[in-house]
């Protein structure tokens, strides 16, 4: 039976897991353990891959070993008898937001399993999951909390407790995900804004253009000698595909070719949609040596409007385009701490914290 202890407990991690969402995870691991002592605790995230096969996302945990996390990402994950049964128990309703072992098994199944056998190994033989996602709603976000072999498995006082912590776990999810949504959704109008200066076009994994400018348009079928963005796109995608051995739906990283005096780039992101993660390719196009003069003046405008220096207009501009700190640095032959320094007093002169908010200030 609760008390108006923990429930008084309870409260108070609400009120710190919903008040930072840009440290969220870290924040739910530091509320567990500072106010429940859950400190054997991994947070999982669960997505689906384009094969739709479900795959560990990311994994974290403040106590449990980064190798025990990373063979449970890369060989466990399959062989768990929580994801390979939980879809076909959690559905039942909203009143029960934490599984035990013997919810999708008995013991022997679960130890019997290369996954059981691992945490046995590490003295972790007994766990809960709390979903944060009803009805396997991806991505999932997973709270595995786990007891050592000396202290026995859940007791009833214990999964009550889970319980009720699944609840509210359940409904901040729900807001971290509307959170990460609008985030990425900025990030994508940001794009579209920038893409005035530029040929541009945006392509989901499933090859369909959301959106191009007119001057991708008329510039790509100029260049590849076809009619309409979608013929436009497979000639693209066919140069590309040429050039570097692999079809642009397999990038992981910017690619660039030049056809005609044009470089085409196409920058693979991934995008919240408000339930999974998507893959767009992001496919920017410029005249070679007009893009050189566009940049020197647009490095130019920045540092007489928010006062940057050289560098600090060089690394601003390529913030627009998305880059990230390691292609910066590639990009200027210099460090990744020198760029995280810039980036710093970048923010700084902008009067920003976070990097969608210092697009929207230098794009406008």
């Amino acid at each position: 039976m609760l008390t108006a202890a923990d429930y008084e407990k309870v409260l108070k991690f609400n009120s710190f897991i919903n008040k930072d969402f840009d440290h969220y995870i870290p924040n739910i691991l530091y509320a567990l353990e500072e106010y429940f002592a859950l400190r054997l605790t991994a947070y999982t995230v669960v997505n689906r891959d384009a094969q739709d096969k479900t795959y560990v996302e990311s994994i974290h945990s403040n106590a449990i070993l980064p190798e025990v996390l990373t063979r449970y990402q890369n060989s466990y994950f399959d062989t768990d008898l929580f994801n390979q049964r939980l879809g076909d128990v959690s559905n039942a309703g909203r009143a029960k937001f934490v599984y035990t072992i013997t919810d999708v098994g008995t013991y022997e199944e679960y130890y019997a399993t290369e996954y059981g056998r691992m945490q046995k190994k590490q003295n972790l033989p007994f766990q809960a999951v709390i979903r944060g996602s009803h009805k396997r709603r991806l991505p999932d976000h997973v709270l595995n909390i786990f007891k050592a072999g000396q202290d026995g498995d859940f007791n009833t006082y214990e999964i009550e407790l889970l319980n009720c912590i699944g609840r509210v776990y359940s409904d901040s999810v729900e807001l971290y995900k509307r959170y990460l949504e609008s985030s990425s959704y900025s990030r994508f109008l940001d794009y579209q804004t920038y893409a005035e200066n530029m040929g541009m076009a945006i392509v989901n994994d499933r090859n369909h253009v959301v959106y191009r400018n007119d001057y991708f348009l008329r510039t790509a079928s100029a260049l590849f000698d076809t009619e309409g963005v979608y013929s436009a796109i497979i000639s693209l995608f066919s140069a590309f595909s040429q050039q570097n051995g692999t079809t642009p739906s397999k990038f992981y990283e910017p690619a660039s070719i030049t056809v005609r005096d044009h470089v085409i780039t196409i920058n693979p992101q991934r995008i919240f949609d408000g339930e999974t993660l998507q893959k767009y390719l992001f496919i920017t196009l410029r005249r070679q040596g007009a893009a050189e003069a566009e940049a020197n003046s647009q490095h130019l405008q920045l540092g007489d409007a928010f006062n940057f220096t050289l560098r600090e207009s060089e690394i601003a501009g390529l913030l627009v385009e998305g880059r990230d700190n390691a292609q910066i640095a590639a990009d200027l032959c210099i460090n990744i701490s020198t760029v995280k320094f810039h980036i710093k007093n970048i923010f700084r002169k902008l009067g920003v914290t976070k990097r969608s908010a210092a697009i929207v200030r230098l794009i406008r």
